[in-house]
């Protein structure tokens, strides 16, 4: 495109860039101060909602922690949880339908029954249900629970399905209560912790929120209060959107961007439970100092947002304050709209003012583009025309004529280049030669020396761990040399003491012998007076039997007498009564005779006996006799043979502790030669170092002689 038209084009281009440029930078001062403007202003309304909206959640928690803490709470808690107990396995059936199912007043108002019968449970809850419930109303509490450490929901002011259940069973132990519950009961005994809105059965399957506190005895948790939380006072108390236009709105969310509060904008839609924002917008936000960001919301809107950051009770929150970026940005239109008309008005009149200076211009610029191209084709014999004057095509053509100067400079310089080009080539390419010589001739040194290192390395490992094998071996062999000449050294000690009770038993058993011999006699002796005592009985038997006979003669006689004196008559009484004595002591003297007979017959009978043992312990003895003879010969014997054994043990036993004094010795050698493996190891290693060292240096060398 010739000079003519790009002048025009150019012009027309320029008044566009500064209009452009300079309305450019009204805007985006004007969206600046407007941002800073939203900044300032979303942002005081963020921090004074947040502060607002603590001192409320501390104001709560204080009332929590107190109310837990009062000796009312405790006695009613106290007093539910023992008679609920009575109730045994059928406490959830029966309350359940005392104060749920046979409830006379609708489902919304059973907290209107305060007794229901006379049980033990019945006059608890008439006697403390009316403060518990009078206190939840007050708070604006929508229930207010008492749950034993078990789970079980032993009492709830309004009675509602949540009544009488366990909240680690069934639909409820995932429920926003029972999480804050073991929350509480795992937790200090003196701690108030919060759950956040969520879905809950008993709020017609609304978001609601919890607060629980241990219920303790000194530091023993004996149960847990939970206070169902109102989302409605959170939501009037940051439901003020002055200063935020019509689309702006004040948000209370958690970490994970989910709302704790409903918008008064939004009266039809509950947005409490619903996540209004992307998570990772504010989660990254919810530590340091409030920030100010573009983000979307919950309807796919644009909005700026302030978010102040605080945690409460040990979770982390944020205060979100948004308004639409459209309403924030409305003030520029108009500025939008006069900027563009600037711009368009400016370029029209630098079209104009273009095209009256480029019809000037072209006439020169056209004939000193025709130098310019003659020059280009190689043509230095020319005259460059527009030379004379102080304007700026002057001095370009002033400046075209220098570089035809410089092209014949050019030309004579080129045929000088070209012959010593050749020479440094020629030179480059003997250099080249070299280095690459150099190189493979170092290379295969290197890779030798690294070869051999690793050799030297390889052959050191494996001596120190052969040295440190044989020091482990011989310390071990050491050790069991040094346990067998304590071990053969007992035997020694063993085998005296052995010969030493040998002889003993050699001299016990000659005297066994002496005394065995003594009884035999003794037994022979004794024998022979038995057999005397023998014939003495039977003499005795003799006699008696003779006095036994003369007994019975002097009976018949007697009887004789006594037939006698009677024939006598009268005159044979005094013989009769003669005759009548000797015949009573004709038969006493028969009855003593038969005593003595049988005495003797024992006396006979015992001697035998007596005789007959005695040939047996006499037998007996003269075995006894030969065996300890024998024993005497064998102990002999092994007397000897305990001699030889004490001397050979006396022996090993010096070898023993010889072997040991050799083992540490070659433990000693095999430290001594770990050492020196270690030390050959650690200088290949320092080898293979250098030599890699080496090898980088010379390829760095080379490569900067190649470069240069």
């Amino acid at each position: 495109m010739q000079v003519s038209r790009k002048l025009p084009i150019i012009m027309v281009g320029i008044a566009l860039l500064c209009s452009a440029s300079v309305g450019a930078a009204s805007y985006f001062s004007g969206a600046h101060s407007i941002l800073e403007m939203s900044r300032e202003k979303l942002s005081s309304l963020a921090e004074s909602r947040k502060d607002a909206l603590l001192d409320y959640l501390t104001g709560q928690q204080q009332a929590v922690a107190s109310h837990v803490s009062g000796k009312t709470l405790r006695a009613a808690y106290s007093d539910f949880d023992a008679n609920w107990t009575k109730y045994g396995d059928r406490a959830q059936e029966l309350l359940t339908t005392i104060y749920v199912t046979d409830n006379p007043h609708p489902e919304d108002e059973r907290a209107e029954l305060v007794k229901a019968g006379r049980k033990p449970y019945d006059r608890a809850h008439a006697k403390h249900h009316q403060v518990m419930r009078d206190y939840a109303d007050l708070n604006g509490y929508p229930d207010l629970m008492f749950v034993n450490t078990a789970g079980d929901v032993i009492y709830t002011v309004n009675k509602r399905a949540d009544f009488a259940r366990n909240l680690n069973e069934g639909e409820w132990q995932d429920t926003v209560a029972a999480r804050v519950f073991n929350k509480a009961l795992n937790g200090p005994s003196d701690a108030v912790h919060k759950a956040d809105a969520a879905r809950y059965p008993t709020a017609a399957d609304e978001p609601t929120g919890f607060l629980a506190s241990p219920i303790s005895v000194g530091s023993k948790t004996i149960g847990i209060a939970l206070y169902q939380t109102p989302v409605i006072k959170i939501s009037s108390l940051l439901g003020k959107y002055s200063g935020l236009g019509e689309t702006g709105n004040v948000f209370f969310v958690n970490a994970d961007a989910i709302a704790q509060n409903d918008s008064m904008r939004t009266p039809d839609v509950s947005e409490v439970g619903a996540q209004l924002f992307e998570s990772q917008d504010v989660l990254s936000n919810l530590t340091g100092d409030a920030v100010f960001m573009e983000i979307p919301d919950f309807t796919g809107s644009r909005v700026y947002a302030a978010v102040v950051p605080f945690t409460f009770l040990g979770n982390s929150y944020a205060l979100v304050v948004v308004q639409n970026v459209a309403e924030v940005l409305a003030p520029l239109s108009n500025l939008r709209n006069w900027i563009v008309a600037i711009t368009l008005l400016s370029a029209v009149v630098a079209g104009i003012f273009g095209f009256l200076v480029s019809a000037k211009l072209s006439g020169r610029i056209q004939s000193l583009a025709t130098a310019m191209a003659d020059l280009a084709d190689g043509n230095t014999n020319i005259e460059v025309p527009g030379q004379v004057g102080s304007d700026e095509i002057a001095d370009m053509a002033r400046t075209v004529e220098v570089f035809r100067e410089n092209a014949l400079e050019r030309d004579q310089l080129q045929a000088q280049q070209s012959q010593s080009q050749q020479a440094e080539a020629a030179k480059a390419n003997a250099v080249g030669a070299l280095i690459a010589q150099f190189r493979e001739d170092v290379a295969q040194m290197l890779d030798m020396v690294s070869a051999n290192s690793d050799q030297m390395k390889t052959a050191a490992e494996g001596l120190n761990g052969i040295a440190d094998e044989t020091a482990s071996e011989s310390t071990s062999a050491s050790a069991a040399s040094e346990q067998a000449s304590a071990n053969v050294q007992s035997v020694a000690s063993a085998a005296e003491e052995l010969s030493v009770s040998i002889q003993e038993i050699h001299r016990q058993v000659g005297n066994t012998t002496q005394i065995v011999r003594e009884a035999v006699t003794s037994a022979l002796e004794t024998n022979e007076k038995i057999g005397g005592l023998e014939k003495l009985a039977q003499n005795i038997g003799d006699v008696v039997k003779l006095i036994s006979d003369i007994a019975e003669q002097t009976n018949l006689l007697a009887l004789n007498a006594t037939i006698e004196a009677a024939r006598a008559g009268e005159a044979g009484r005094g013989f009769a009564v003669v005759a009548s004595e000797v015949k009573e002591l004709a038969t006493q003297t028969a009855k003593a005779t038969e005593e003595i007979t049988a005495q003797v017959e024992e006396v006979q009978t015992a001697t035998n006996e007596a005789a007959t043992a005695i040939a047996g312990i006499t037998e007996t003895m003269d075995k006894v006799d030969r065996y300890t003879g024998n024993m005497a010969t064998s102990i002999d014997e092994q007397g000897a043979a305990t001699s030889e054994i004490s001397a050979s043990v006396q022996e090993a036993a010096q070898g023993t502790r010889s072997v040991a004094g050799s083992m540490v010795r070659i433990s000693d050698k095999s430290q001594l030669t770990s050492r020196s493996a270690s030390d050959v190891l650690s200088a290949s290693t320092d080898v293979q170092n250098k030599t890699m060292h080496l090898r980088q240096t010379v390829d760095r060398f080379l490569a900067a002689v190649e470069a240069a």
